[in-house]
């Protein structure tokens, strides 16, 4: 919600481990008791409610009962680029190019909407399923590592059944073979480059863990790292930890490529195989260097969109819109990044097709159009559309006619004596005439008039808090579309990061602390904002509120 100086103050409302399964219309029935009865939110208050997007949250928030229901974006963006970028899972060749019919609805909840222990549990059978799924004409060329090792120096030679290859070619993938063997005639596909990518993240990850396992390698990269930061896995279930693992594979590049050819004492000769195996190629790591650069950005767009202290719909819709502008531009000289870039962008306009409603994307607009931090960065379209929408919106605000206020002459028996001998007039005939002069009559502005001088006023370069905790008064039916609009959150990270006290291990139920603990920790931790509406909003904390937004994570807590 907003205070008095359009300051976003998050609070949560309820954590509750929910005992029954989760089912949609349990989650809408424990929503229903918390808002109708429990604290008492009008339904003519609730902004929207934002979520991920499993299908039990989206079956339980979609009949607009909580507000209008808005997609977490960070979840969206994180479905865009595991699935676009093949980060989990080879691509699959029949979507891509992909366009909005290939994406089922349930699609996303496999890779981030859906329950952590269901990801976790189906560890085992998702690797199964991709022996099971391994194209045929690869089976002829896979072999063991041990028969890899070929001592000679022999020419490649690419056969149907057998692969012979010298021992500084062993390292690479059977897609990389015939690019190194003709590097002349190399001719790199979409597919192609994003098999390799899975297989070059699937060796990474596998390298990161043989490097944590060893102990005289562990002890020779934090030698040689120091107080610097190591090396991290990435995980399916949380964005950005696949930009933070290639960020730091790429930190200490040198480091890698020594210790995949340093002779370690005390090594057996499996552990001395795995690591030479998982020796990266000059090409490899190019690779992985257009992967790191096409991630930075939505890496930022997250950065910029999870937070719950300022509004972030606004945001969320300058940062799609940079996402665009990045990934649109071709002023890179790899071939790689160019690749990467075409289809990711794909992704995400056809995710953000899919998963945004119209409503979500109409609210973007309004808020982007209402925050001075993102007003003047909206192209024409945008915001002439934006414009449009608003003076609709505007025009259904009814707005006061008259208002009533002390004249100069009443608030100070001395002011008569600055009245002109015309001003002097004027309230004489308005006494005859019967027209009480202490009643000021002020015609309400008109929509063009008010953006008008909203579109001048909003030029100057203030902050959010800024612009409207000085010039709320002058537009007050804007004032009420920012109470509408730019309190909705564009993630649920919000709620997440509240629960997030909790000492997660691994997985929701493992908590390390007690549930009557983690509740006495939350409300500390927002007590502060508590007592910001403690002396002005008792008894009741939310009745003289005009709009409040909730958040829901897959824990079933949800956040104002």
């Amino acid at each position: 919600m907003f205070d008095e100086e359009f300051t976003v103050v998050p609070l949560v409302l309820s954590l509750r481990q929910l005992t029954e399964r989760h089912l949609a219309v349990n989650i809408q029935s424990f929503l229903m008791f918390e808002l109708d009865e429990k604290f008492q939110i009008r339904p003519e208050q609730r902004a929207g409610i934002t979520t991920d997007c499993a299908s039990e949250m989206v079956a339980a928030t979609s009949h607009g009962l909580f507000g209008p229901r808005h997609a977490c974006i960070a979840h969206v963006w994180n479905n865009v680029v595991i699935n676009g970028l093949s980060l989990w899972s080879p691509p699959n060749v029949e979507k891509f190019p992909i366009d909005e019919a290939s994406i089922i609805n349930n699609e996303s909840i496999h890779s981030i909407g859906g329950d952590e222990d269901d990801l976790l549990d189906d560890e085992d059978q998702y690797a199964q399923q991709l022996n099971d799924e391994e194209p045929q004409e690869n089976i002829h060329l896979a072999s063991s590592q041990h028969d890899q090792i070929q001592p000679t120096g022999s020419t490649v030679v690419v056969l149907n059944k057998k692969i012979s290859r010298p021992f500084q070619d062993e390292f690479l993938s059977e897609d990389d073979e015939p690019v190194m063997i003709q590097p002349e005639t190399r001719l790199i596909t979409l597919v192609g480059l994003l098999e390799r990518v899975f297989n070059l993240l699937s060796r990474c990850r596998q390298l990161i863990q043989d490097m944590r396992n060893i102990g005289v390698v562990q002890t020779y990269i934090s030698m040689e790292i120091g107080n610097g930061r190591g090396f991290t896995v990435d995980m399916v279930i949380r964005w950005n930890t696949t930009f933070q693992m290639l960020d730091r594979l790429l930190e200490h590049q040198t480091i890698i490529d020594n210790v995949v050819r340093r002779k370690f004492n005390g090594l057996t000769l499996v552990q001395t195989n795995r690591l030479k195996l998982a020796a990266l190629t000059p090409d490899d790591w190019d690779v992985l260097r257009a992967l790191h650069h096409v991630l930075t950005g939505f890496d930022s767009a997250t950065t910029i969109v999870s937070a719950s202290h300022y509004p972030t719909l606004s945001d969320s819709f300058w940062a799609i819109a940079k996402l665009r502008q990045i990934l649109i531009s071709k002023t890179d000289p790899s071939r790689y990044i160019e690749i990467l870039k075409k289809t990711a962008l794909n992704y995400l306009d056809a995710y953000i097709q899919k998963h945004l409603s119209k409503e979500q994307q109409e609210g973007m607009l309004i808020a982007a159009f209402l925050d001075p931090e993102t007003h003047n960065d909206m192209n024409k379209n945008d915001f002439a559309k934006a414009m449009e929408i608003v003076k609709q919106k505007i025009g259904k605000i009814s707005t006061t006619t008259s208002t009533t206020a002390s004249t100069v002459s009443r608030s100070s028996p001395a002011s008569y004596s600055v009245l002109s001998k015309k001003d002097t007039a004027k309230q004489l005939m308005n006494r005859l005439a019967g027209i009480n002069t202490n009643q000021t009559n002020v015609r309400s502005m008109s929509a063009d008039v008010e953006i008008s001088l909203f579109s001048n006023a909003i030029k100057t370069k203030q902050t959010f808090k800024e612009f409207w905790s000085t010039n709320g008064h002058s537009f007050p039916r804007l004032a009420a579309l920012v109470h509408r609009y730019c309190i909705v959150p564009a993630t649920s990270v919000a709620s997440e990061s509240a629960s997030s006290i909790s000492g997660f291990i691994a997985r929701k139920q493992r908590s390390s602390l007690s549930s009557r603990t983690l509740r006495q920790l939350l409300v500390l931790k927002y007590r502060k904002n508590l007592l910001k509406f403690q002396s002005t909003d008792q008894p009741s904390l939310f009745q003289n509120r005009q709009f409040q937004s909730l958040s829901l994570d897959a824990a079933g807590s949800s956040s104002v």
